[in-house]
């Protein structure tokens, strides 16, 4: 992106999930934001090209979304699908419709490719129509084989397939799992919990947390997480790389629920209930 001074920079998201909904939004501001420190941007041409209806799909962020990408003067392209690239030519192919196709010149291209479940577990038993884990978006539990509990990308659940996602989804089917080998009742249900902090410069950040459906579930109450914010931005960069490392590989961190109980952690003798 650096060595590209002006011409048409394209970022593609495609119709298939994705692993974190917001990454190929974080390329498109990312860059669009390092050009304009270089001086470069007056001379560049951004399109955001989605394979979907949207450019995210939730609706309590697409909003501001939409408008920080106008305001950045990146062209919103909905209903684009990328399915072909002539690299020697420079030329990107979108499906915009069943039999419709449309091509793009570019100079830049960022490209997010279409992704699936692996073909072992597509071609399992466990697998659904669309190849992942059929389970139950609540419980976890294979809707067919009870012993069975799936999470994480592999998973049908409809929610976002982020690492926070998969966090409290573990806390769910860890707790389910010995519930059902007790012989009791299920006691924890996932309520499609999912964070997608959308990195939108070198200062600032959107953090996108919400449940099914797309109901907001923000952490923090006292601001509009919808805002590019300052401290989300710390949070991505300093704080979330030692939370992975040493809380969620370790079992302390088992998603936002447990906010309340992180002074538990500086306590020795607390701590290890973290776990539990």
């Amino acid at each position: 992106a650096e060595s590209t001074k002006k011409g048409t920079f394209i970022f593609t998201s495609p119709a298939t999930p994705v692993k974190c909904g917001g990454a190929p939004l974080k390329a498109a501001f990312l860059i669009d934001d390092l050009s304009r420190r270089l001086g470069n941007r007056d001379s560049q041409n951004f399109k955001f090209c989605a394979g979907g209806a949207a450019c995210f799909g939730v609706p309590y962020y697409r909003g501001p979304l939409e408008e920080l990408l106008a305001e950045r003067g990146i062209e919103n392209i909905v209903s684009h699908n990328l399915v072909e690239v002539r690299g020697e030519e420079q030329i990107a192919v979108f499906q915009t419709g069943p039999e419709s196709q449309t091509e793009m010149k570019f100079d830049f291209l960022h490209v997010v490719p279409p992704q699936g479940p692996h073909d072992f577990m597509a071609k399992s038993p466990l697998a659904d129509a669309s190849g992942f884990c059929e389970v139950d978006k609540g419980t976890t539990q294979h809707v067919k084989y009870p012993n069975v509990f799936g999470i994480g990308d592999a998973s049908n659940m409809p929610a976002s397939k982020t690492a926070a996602a998969t966090v409290s989804q573990a806390t769910v089917a860890s707790s389910n799992m010995l519930d059902f080998r007790a012989g009791r009742a299920f006691s924890k249900s996932y309520n499609g919990y999912a964070g997608c902090p959308i990195v939108v410069s070198n200062k600032l950040c959107i953090m996108a947390e919400f449940g099914y459906d797309g109901v907001p579930m923000e952490s923090l109450k006292f601001m509009d997480q919808r805002k590019p914010s300052r401290l989300w931005f710390h949070m991505k960069r300093d704080a979330f790389p030692t939370m992975y490392w040493w809380g969620i590989l370790t079992g302390l961190w088992r998603g936002p629920s447990m906010i309340p109980e992180i002074p538990a952690v500086y306590n020795p003798g607390k701590a290890s209930t973290l776990r539990a």
